[in-house]
């Protein structure tokens, strides 16, 4: 995860905003309009999932769509809300994540540096997000989500992403293989976190 810089909304989303139609009926009336929602947000997102750092390819395990961050099965009132809609993996937005929510998460999504860390294992060939240990409090919290949305152990099993090292192609495997081979195009956070931790 890292912080995204939104663009303004744009005047045409007003128009679905103010139907008041449901998400489905909107989606059938107002194609254009979310057509170009699509669009801004792909843009805003850099063309990558925001929660697996995965990059939108023409392979069907990479493709993304728009997440309600706070499912609206529970949210209506934020439906339509731009700041909830994000960009994510298909497959694990509805394999993964579907309708679960912790008011925590909120705190992670926007400040992921305070909560969020990686941890390197050369012998497993592994790069595992965990818990920040410089936080004061919320670890266990912190750790809840992670295992939740199985930010170390979601398997895209697509032919864009492979384990090299044999086994599972998990998502902290996958996120070794592109540090080990400096491959920038996924995962942003992972190269921050360890330039950084480098200075």
């Amino acid at each position: 995860m890292w912080i995204i810089n939104r663009s303004p909304i744009f005047i045409e989303w007003e128009k679905v905003i103010d139907s008041g139609l449901s998400w489905e009926q909107a989606r059938k009336k107002f194609v254009n309009e979310f057509v170009q929602l699509e669009s801004v947000l792909r843009s805003d997102f850099n063309s990558m999932c925001f929660f697996t750092e995965l990059l939108e390819t023409s392979h069907s395990s990479t493709n993304c769509n728009i997440d309600h961050l706070k499912p609206r099965s529970k949210f209506k009132e934020l439906e339509f809300d731009v700041e909830n809609l994000y960009w994510s993996n298909r497959k694990w937005n509805n394999v993964v994540k579907s309708n679960h929510w912790d008011d925590f998460w909120i705190k992670v999504v926007k400040e992921p540096k305070k909560y969020l860390s990686y941890k390197i294992d050369n012998e497993r060939k592994e790069i595992r997000i965990i818990a920040n240990p410089k936080q004061d409090k919320d670890i266990e919290k912190t750790q809840a989500m992670i295992e939740t949305l199985q930010l170390n152990l979601f398997e895209p099993k697509g032919v864009d992403y492979k384990a090299k090292n044999g086994g599972k192609e998990t998502l902290a495997k996958i996120r070794y293989n592109f540090y080990q081979s400096y491959n920038i195009n996924s995962f942003p956070s992972v190269f921050e976190f360890f330039q950084n931790d480098q200075k």
